[in-house]
């Protein structure tokens, strides 16, 4: 009897039943297969492809379940100091920065990873002060400052110092104060407490991909 074999040395190792004097349950019985080092070679490798192909499967599913079941928006951050640190806490429709600079002065940057920025914004800044704050949002640049002797707060657009916004205006920043404990006080320098700031939804208006953040706590 002759195979042909697809692999070659398959054919090799299977006896032939054909001798004469051979009964059936003789032939069936000297008819045997003896694997070669290729031939062992070829299962290790289809059993190692196999298993690989298994864990890239779970993997990917479990990925996509984890993005499913998470479904909060996503942001890539990076600051200008090791020692800077922001946290994220997604809540409903409002995404808070939590922002703490051991220097009182920095800048970071956050980059949107969804299509849309969330309804609400807002920054937890925990510093003793804050003479100078900017928001760089595409074409859009808004800045505030605290007086730090009286707490008098200003807003302006575009670099506009002597042109302070008001209240009414779409572009203005609401600014809260707290102390350590959470409790709102005076807008003056708190100590081991932050300032709360809600960014306009107006300053999001052309959905710029990244905003740059720049504070200074006090003017050195």
């Amino acid at each position: 009897m002759t195979l042909a074999c697809g692999f070659g040395s398959l054919c090799d190792n299977v006896e032939s039943t054909n001798s004469p004097g051979l009964t059936n349950q003789a032939k069936a019985s000297t008819m045997r297969y003896v694997p070669t080092p290729l031939l062992l070679f070829w299962l290790v490798l289809s059993l190692f492809a196999g298993s690989l192909f298994a864990r890239g499967m779970f993997a990917a599913i479990g990925d996509q379940h984890t993005a499913s079941a998470d479904g909060e928006p996503s942001f890539s951050i990076s600051s200008n100091r090791d020692d800077d640190e922001v946290t994220v806490n997604v809540d409903d429709d409002t995404v808070l920065f939590s922002l703490r600079s051991p220097r009182g002065i920095g800048r970071a940057t956050i980059e949107r990873n969804d299509e849309h920025w969330p309804p609400k914004i807002k920054l937890r800044l925990y510093l003793n002060g804050l003479e100078k704050f900017k928001l760089v949002c595409g074409d859009m640049t808004l800045e505030a400052s605290i007086v730090s002797q009286t707490g008098k707060f200003r807003v302006w657009k575009g670099g506009s110092e002597d042109s302070p916004l008001d209240r009414e205006s779409p572009f203005w920043i609401k600014l809260d104060a707290f102390d350590e404990d959470g409790k709102p006080i005076a807008l003056k320098p708190p100590v081991h407490g932050y300032f709360e700031l809600q960014l306009p939804k107006a300053a999001f208006a052309e959905n710029a991909k990244t905003i740059t953040l720049h504070w200074i706590d006090f003017y050195r």
